[in-house]
């Protein structure tokens, strides 16, 4: 059959309809064909509108020259999404052929609307935010773009402000976290409407949120907007009848002033909220001067994070010896980042930004694994051997770092002992942490004793093997009656709780010797041997193997 001259799509969403040059309303055909058809579920098809106009109450189509009409429903996953609409001037144009091939249609249309609403979900998901709705950090950073291609080449500023809530972590741990979401869900609604026209407010994660502004924004314009933004909050937050309180912090940027891509801008507005947040200020303007330090910072934080999932680290490894022997008894991890313009880099130096930022976990589980890996490879050239690795005290603490390390560590107690400082002594979720470790079988030792201020109590009820002596104590033993008087009552002490002891810090046979004679059994230091990488270790231990003396073998 020939299909008909016209043909309407109509989607229930979609308000008007055209069709052969004419435009109709729901009103006008909805009353008769397609609201039968969305109805009963079926195809309902009209002869003549002409023989019934004033019964179906649709006049108007004879009145736009149409005859007969088909409305035949479009569903998708059994459930109705439009109706397809034909109609032509002609009486009787539709039989069973015509309505079949349009059933057809029909199906194909649905399947591709079906198909475009899916795209169309996928692709608003992959640019929103879940939770909020709002848009997410890659739509942020093409808003800056763009605003920057639009003010920057004619002379013009533009804003950017981060925004970071104060207390919200209290509200997840006293309230839990669907009342966290319900609070993020009322932020963004207030955020938008603060925000102002022209301007784009997004949802970075957590309790971080951004608001970039259009072209020709200054300065002033920009802080206006943050107390706006200040106070839209003030007001409690309501939580099933609970009005919990907020604050924020927000960090501000204006371009080119303070940088002229996204990058830049998005790094200096987070140093400014930091600076907020410190300073209790409510919002801060971004100043170089005042900032440089805390923007050295926040880069070495994402440099360290970048280098933990690329492996940028490297782990050298400091032998420890059985002085009446020589023999290396294990080896301690010591890792290192190799960066890419600053060098070598030592712990002191990247382990307590670690601690401070939250990857101290992703360090110490690095660390676990590249030693493992490392153990297995001399394991199977001959040379089997156990490694001390550190724990930090905040490892130990942080309730998600601290089970996934102690799993770790369990799995390769065989090969792994843990060194913790001093400090973790007076810590009683460190201590618990501790105490898990050991009943596992895992070895504990404290690290630089005598440093500390560990409780004598805690040390006789604490599950540990091993007391280090600090290399201060050790360096000056041989001309330092106080360091000597320190090391005998350190070895009484540990022989009373049936521990063992290393010294730390031995750079002379003297001392190695005096240790020796006092009844220290392991040492580690310069004079046996500088950390090294793990390569170089098979080669070590085979030199070192051969410069004993035959009685001390």
């Amino acid at each position: 059959s020939t299909l008909p001259d016209s043909v309407l799509v109509s989607p229930l969403s979609a308000v008007p309809a055209g069709m052969a040059g004419a435009s109709f309303t729901h009103e006008e055909f909805y009353p008769s064909t397609s609201a039968t058809a969305l109805r009963t579920g079926v195809p309902v098809a009209e002869e003549d509108y002409a023989r019934r106009a004033h019964a179906l109450g649709v006049a108007g189509m004879v009145t736009y020259g149409l005859r007969s009409a088909v409305s035949v429903p479009m569903t998708s996953a059994g459930s109705f999404t439009g109706v397809l609409y034909a109609a032509d001037a002609q009486p009787l144009r539709f039989g069973e052929s015509e309505i079949a091939f349009l059933q057809q249609l029909a199906n194909v249309l649905s399947s591709a609307m079906s198909q475009s609403a899916s795209k169309q979900k996928v692709l608003f998901q992959a640019r929103h935010d879940a939770l909020t709705g709002l848009p997410n950090r890659g739509v942020l950073r093409t808003a800056i773009e763009t605003s920057l291609a639009a003010a920057l080449p004619a002379g013009g500023e533009t804003g950017l402000l981060l925004l970071d809530l104060d207390g919200f972590k209290d509200v997840n741990d006293s309230l839990g976290h669907a009342a966290g979401d319900l609070v993020l869900e009322q932020v963004a609604m207030r955020l938008s409407a603060a925000a102002g026209k022209g301007s784009l407010v997004a949802r970075l994660g957590g309790d971080e949120f951004a608001v970039c502004f259009g072209a020709r924004t200054s300065a002033a314009q920009l802080e206006a907007a943050a107390d706006r933004l200040t106070g839209a909050l003030l007001t409690p937050f309501d939580v099933a009848g609970l009005g919990v309180p907020l604050s924020a912090s927000i960090g501000l940027v204006v371009a080119p002033d303070h940088g002229s891509d996204a990058s830049t801008l998005l790094r200096h507005a987070d140093v400014a909220m930091y600076r907020a947040k410190a300073q209790r200020t409510g919002w801060a303007m971004y100043d170089e001067q005042v900032d440089h330090a805390r923007a050295v910072r926040l880069t070495s934080i994402s440099e360290l994070r970048q280098a933990i999932r690329d492996g940028d680290l490297e782990l050298h490894y400091q032998p420890i010896v059985t002085l009446s022997d020589g023999r290396c008894a294990e080896v301690e991890a010591l890792v290192r980042w190799r960066h890419a313009t600053r060098g070598l880099i030592y712990p002191g130096d990247f382990v307590p930004l670690a601690e401070q930022t939250g990857l101290i976990g992703e360090l110490t589980a690095w660390v676990i694994e590249r030693a493992v890996s490392d153990l297995e490879g001399w394991r199977g050239h001959g040379r089997p051997l156990r490694c001390a690795v550190n724990l930090s005290v905040d490892a130990l603490t942080h309730r998600s770092i601290a089970r996934d390390l102690v799993d770790r560590v369990i799995e390769h107690r065989d090969i792994i002992t843990v060194e913790i400082t001093e400090s973790a002594l007076a810590d009683a979720r460190a201590t618990r942490t501790l105490r898990e470790l050991a009943a596992a079988g895992v070895s504990c030792a404290i690290d630089d004793f005598g440093t500390g201020y560990s409780s004598l109590a805690a040390l006789k009820s604490l599950p540990v093997s091993t007391l280090k002596i600090d290399r201060e104590f050790v360096r000056d033993l041989v001309s330092s009656s106080q360091d000597l008087a320190i090391i005998r009552s350190v070895v009484q002490l540990a022989a009373a709780l049936s521990l063992a002891v290393i010294a730390e810090g031995v750079e002379t046979l003297a001392t190695g010797e005096r240790l020796a004679e006092m009844g220290i059994e392991l040492a580690q230091g310069f004079y046996y041997a500088r950390p090294m990488p793990a390569a170089d270790v098979g080669a070590w231990l085979a030199a070192h193997d051969s410069s004993r003396p035959a009685d001390r073998r």
